[in-house]
């Protein structure tokens, strides 16, 4: 039976000792490329996966700098999942036709773009965790879902092109000002196509731009400094509140959300204490303020 699945896990130097005979398995569907230890090394030229035609999967960590700019194979035909993690830099400028999902996290810097970049398939990009991203929006045209949780540099220059994008993940760390300045341009740049949004690492008294994306029906937040802001989506059906419990909304969240009339499921994810009868009659009076469409999810311990 040809072998379909590979793990190389070693020193760079015996990786790269390895992939020169990748060759003796074109069968191969999945393919994972790890470096020992936690020092990054080395380089990965993902030209040398050329001769893997039937590759679909392949996932790549602790490289120094990754990179697929050869302009003159036509590489990868088939793949249709990249992951690259912990890398300090990634460079990409080539065709992938059937690429659907890219994952790059935590890098130094990411540069997808160039003359030859093209990703037509491509649905999900995640760039998450990362200091200097540039994306050649133009390349992406079928992009339905963006994450950028954790970059500190994006740009954003012809993000509201992408007609086909619904659903966008931003996080704002306030630690870092950098990254509070990059989730506020994603949301004032994005499209209004955008339908389900998760914001995390939002405060109290901070105003998200959310008046830009009158489509939106599902949001994520890990506060309910959000439910303020609601009066801005007349769509919203689903609201998910992380990180927080029915019982600790305050009767002016409350109230807020007994007159969001589109809203049909509150979701909270932290579970309440069902010993606890005073926080118990505080989510059945949420429960009764809500529209009678709605429904509450509170999980109990």
């Amino acid at each position: 039976m040809a072998l379909e699945d590979l793990i190389l896990c070693g020193k760079s130097r015996v990786l790269r000792d390895s992939l020169a005979v990748i060759h003796l398995f074109p069968s191969l569907t999945r393919l994972y490329l790890n470096l020992d230890g936690y020092r990054r090394d080395g380089t990965l030229d993902l030209a040398v996966l050329g001769p893997l035609s039937a590759l679909r999967q392949f996932e790549c960590h602790r490289w120094q700098h990754v990179e697929l700019t050869n302009p003159t194979l036509l590489l990868l035909r088939q793949l249709t999942y990249l992951d690259i993690q912990n890398c300090d830099t990634v460079v990409i400028d080539a065709e992938l036709p059937s690429l659907l999902k890219l994952v790059v996290h935590t890098t130094n810097s990411v540069r997808l773009g160039g003359e030859r970049l093209h990703l037509p398939q491509l649905t999900r990009l995640l760039v998450e965790d990362s200091e200097a991203v540039a994306v050649d929006w133009a390349a992406v045209p079928q992009l339905a879902a963006l994450s950028t949780e954790g970059c500190q540099s994006l740009n954003t220059d012809t993000l509201a092109t992408l007609g086909r994008l619904t659903s966008l993940s931003v996080t704002y760390d306030w630690q870092t000002e950098s990254s509070f300045k990059t989730a506020n341009e994603v949301l004032q740049a994005a499209p209004p196509s955008v339908q389900r949004l998760s914001i995390r690492g939002l405060r109290e008294g901070w105003l998200p731009p959310l008046q830009r994306l009158p489509r939106l029906t599902s949001l994520t937040c890990d506060r309910p400094a959000i439910i303020p802001q609601l009066g801005a989506l007349p769509l919203l059906q689903h609201l998910r509140l992380e990180s927080h419990s029915a019982a600790l909304l305050t009767l002016e969240h409350a109230e807020l959300l007994a007159g969001k009339t589109s809203l049909r499921r509150l979701c909270f994810t932290v579970p309440l204490d069902p010993t606890n009868s005073a926080r118990l009659q505080r989510v059945q009076a949420l429960r009764k303020l809500l529209p009678v469409d709605c429904t509450l999810e509170q999980p109990m311990l």
